[in-house]
């Protein structure tokens, strides 16, 4: 639920139609405070919206590894050197880091490494019941 609550209304303002694509494990618990999570979504689903001002898709898709999780937000906007890549600081503050690549099919792929944490069974999940697309 924390995906779609973070970036249901950004989506529903942005002048273009924009496909959203979730690929994440719905068990799978918040890798940090949920409400960091939550700023760095935003930061990132609003910079790949400044880059698609008509329209496109967002993929955001998040993985455990044995160094943590990856949170990735790639989208069908320009390439990564053709725009600015602002770093959110709150990425620092809960230990991640933040790298930018060129998606193979075109578009910028942003992935927020997030080192382990323990994590409980009682902490939220990043996505919700079923991943599902959102136009």
């Amino acid at each position: 639920m924390l995906i779609e609550a973070t970036v249901h209304r950004m989506l529903m303002d942005h002048p273009a139609p924009v496909v959203l694509d979730l690929d994440v494990d719905p068990s799978m618990p918040v890798p940090a405070e949920p409400s960091m999570v939550s700023l760095i979504l935003e930061s990132l689903v609003r910079s790949s919206l400044a880059e698609m001002p008509d329209g496109g898709a967002i993929d955001i898709a998040a993985v455990r590894t044995d160094r943590g999780v990856e949170l990735e937000v790639a989208d069908t906007g320009p390439p990564a050197a053709e725009r600015q890549r602002n770093v959110p600081l709150v990425v620092a503050q809960v230990g991640g880091t933040l790298d930018w690549r060129d998606c193979p099919t075109g578009g910028t792929a942003a992935t927020v490494r997030f080192p382990p944490r323990a994590a409980d069974a009682s902490e939220p999940s990043v996505a919700p019941e079923a991943a599902r697309r959102v136009a």
